[in-house]
């Protein structure tokens, strides 16, 4: 595309950008599909945060809230994820379309021994929190893609873009059979992402919280507002006192 702020899907290039294009490229281009970032060496923190990236910011997205919850003494430590193919985490390295069970396998190697796992996306990350809420005690998405058929999901085939959905609900299902809790949060003057946050707002467990915007990046007007960084803290704090 034209547009300077849209990042570009690589798809699974190994290593990192070249020293000269890194600080060009670091927010925009997604080289790799993990990084995980203890709070500590050694130690192992209070809580995981599973952070799936959206398709603009990469996985930056989410270190300011995460350093900023820290900061406030919550010994957290994060999982980033991003999707390089931009295919809402449904495709695999390889080039096919098993997405959904290669991202489950990394995240499960990362939250064993974890006794409180926080997910947390946006967008297509808000999706992909979704997809995996089973794998979490909470699971908080910003403006999530719910059913591709609806909107975004063109370049999908077929088969998985319409699993997305029904594994959606499997995932929220599972999730609130174990105790756990999700929450959406969309901009209620947003009539697309309305539509997709109808979807699951029924689902057990699930709370949809309505935000005074016509935002789809729900996550930049609530840091704007001041509001994102203590919604992660007692999100945080939840897990912690539960």
């Amino acid at each position: 595309g034209h547009s300077g702020a849209a990042r570009i899907g690589l798809g699974w290039n190994r290593g990192t950008p070249p020293a000269a294009l890194r600080d060009v490229l670091t927010d925009r281009l997604a080289t790799t599909d993990h990084f995980f970032e203890p709070m500590a060496a050694g130690v192992r923190g209070d809580v995981l945060l599973v952070a799936f990236a959206a398709q603009g910011p990469g996985m930056q997205q989410w270190a300011a809230p995460c350093a900023a919850a820290r900061a406030a003494g919550v010994a957290v430590d994060a999982l980033y994820l991003a999707d390089p193919s931009n295919s809402y985490y449904l495709q695999d390295p390889a080039g096919g379309w098993g997405g959904v069970r290669y991202f489950e396998r990394l995240i499960r190697a990362h939250t064993a021994g974890y006794a409180r796992v926080l997910l947390v996306g946006s967008s297509m990350g808000g999706t992909a929190a979704l997809l995996h809420a089973h794998l979490g005690h909470r699971a908080v998405s910003f403006g999530p893609r719910v059913d591709l058929d609806l909107t975004h999901g063109a370049h999908v085939p077929a088969e998985p873009r319409r699993a997305c959905t029904a594994r959606v609900r499997h995932a929220l299902a599972v999730m609130h059979a174990r105790g756990g809790r999700a929450a959406v949060h969309v901009g209620a003057g947003n009539a697309v992402d309305m539509m997709q946050a109808r979807l699951v707002a029924h689902a057990p467990g699930l709370a949809l919280h309505e935000h005074d915007t016509f935002h789809h990046n729900v996550p930049m007007f609530l840091e704007r507002e001041g509001l994102l960084v203590p919604l992660l803290k007692r999100e945080l704090l939840a897990l912690l006192q539960g």
